[in-house]
């Protein structure tokens, strides 16, 4: 199971609560409701998947240290020590089966590391047969006694989430999770996305990546598309998506890989590209749409690229800011950064936040405006949890807002500065 270092904070979401003030969570239901929902490109399901897709990461990792067939090297009294179970169809989270006999699916794609695509309806199936061994609720923990029988939190939004959207996980990678970023690859055919997921900070590699702020230029492959050397981005986050890995080449390209597969399907060129991530998974996001949107590399990729990112920290400097708008001016790039106006995180410190703001305040009408409408220096780390931008967002003062779609967010609150 991940675990987090002593002293680091989560900020995983602990979802709204029926009993929660400002009617953010009944807000949040009829915004799946919403007849808009699919051409909106601002609401519940963008927030909801960056939540997911800790869950579903701690979901694979409890499985991967206590199910019996991926620890058959265990002897009989490391076994107890770590709470050795048997989990009922591993496959259904992407994992091999323990079945012996069994073969697994071969990937769709080529490059990807879970051995089949997984939809939502997999992994709340494999939650109802597994339960026991899941502790009740907001987070993901193990139950080595076996004998939780009460339906899991996750289990519920899994449900709602089902009825609204068919999520197909393509790829997952978390291989390396404690020392590479985790990433994934979600297909939706109804509102025709392919969508670029990170994590957010879990690890300790990860806060290191965190907090290495000195700013570098982008690798050398990039520099030809950026031909100033004044261009200077985060170098944690840099290194993190454009440095090597364990399998040698770059999570970019990774991606870019599995992305090119999938636009050679007919079915799916016409589709759109997304990228979302909250916190540390945030600022990924919009480093890979920008290198997306540029690179020669990925000129199969249809543009624009669009980001919609939480409580991202500020990625790059004032030159990053113009090179990055000079891609919204040519239409290859749109970003919605989303944040609270109390979260520290967000705080505009050294570099220059990018794409259109919508700055959350609660109780009240979110402010928006292109660049860093919510300037401040301060705050407090419990603005940067999920479950704090839930409540934000979706506020009935916010509903006309999260109705439009990007274009149109873009067409009202940014074209001017666009123009200029």
């Amino acid at each position: 199971m991940i675990s987090l270092p002593v002293g680091f904070p989560s900020h995983r979401c602990s979802k709204v609560s029926k009993e929660q003030g400002g009617g953010s969570q009944e807000y949040w239901y009829k915004s799946l409701h919403h007849p808009a929902h699919h051409s909106s490109n601002i609401n519940a399901l963008a927030l909801l998947a960056s939540d997911l897709m800790y869950d579903f990461a701690e979901i694979r990792q409890v499985v991967l240290a206590h199910d019996r067939s991926h620890n058959r090297d265990l002897n009989l009294f490391q076994r107890w020590q770590r709470g050795i179970v048997e989990y009922s169809e591993p496959e259904l989270i992407g994992l091999r089966s323990t079945n012996e006999s069994a073969h697994d699916e071969q990937p769709s794609f080529t490059g990807v590391h879970i051995t089949h695509s997984v939809s939502a309806a997999d992994l709340l199936k494999f939650l109802q047969k597994n339960r026991q061994y899941f502790l009740p609720g907001t987070s993901v923990r193990f139950d080595r006694k076996g004998k939780n029988y009460i339906p899991l939190e996750i289990e519920e939004t899994l449900s709602a989430f089902i009825q609204y959207d068919d999520a197909e996980i393509i790829e997952f990678d978390d291989e390396f999770e404690a020392k590479e970023l985790v990433y994934s690859i979600v297909l939706n055919k109804t509102s025709k996305r392919i969508t670029v997921l990170f994590r957010g900070s879990t690890t300790a590699n990860d806060w290191r990546a965190n907090t290495a702020l000195q700013p570098v230029r982008f690798p050398e492959v990039f520099q030809k598309m950026v031909n100033d050397e004044n261009v200077k981005v985060h170098g944690g986050f840099a290194d993190y998506i454009f440095g090597p890995t364990n399998e040698g080449n770059s999570k970019f390209d990774q991606i870019v890989h599995i992305l090119e597969q999938l636009f050679a399907i007919k079915d799916y060129r016409n589709y759109g590209v997304f990228v979302t991530g909250h916190s540390l998974g945030a600022g990924l996001a919009s480093l890979l749409a920008f290198a997306l949107s540029r690179s020669d590399t990925a000129c199969l990729i249809p543009k624009p690229i669009t980001v919609i990112s939480f409580a991202s920290p500020v990625t790059g400097n004032d030159e990053f800011f113009e090179v990055f708008k000079q891609q919204e001016k040519d239409g290859k790039l749109r970003h919605i950064r989303i944040s609270n106006n109390n979260d520290v995180v967000t705080n505009e410190i050294a570099y220059k936040h990018t794409g259109l703001n919508m700055n959350l305040r609660k109780g009240k009408r979110m402010d928006i405006g292109h660049g860093d409408v919510g300037k401040k220096i301060g705050g407090n780390i419990k603005s940067h949890d999920l479950d704090e931008y839930y409540n934000n967002i979706f506020q009935e003062t916010n509903s006309d807002i999260l109705e439009k779609n990007v274009e149109e967010l873009y067409e009202e609150y940014a074209a001017d500065v666009l123009k200029q």
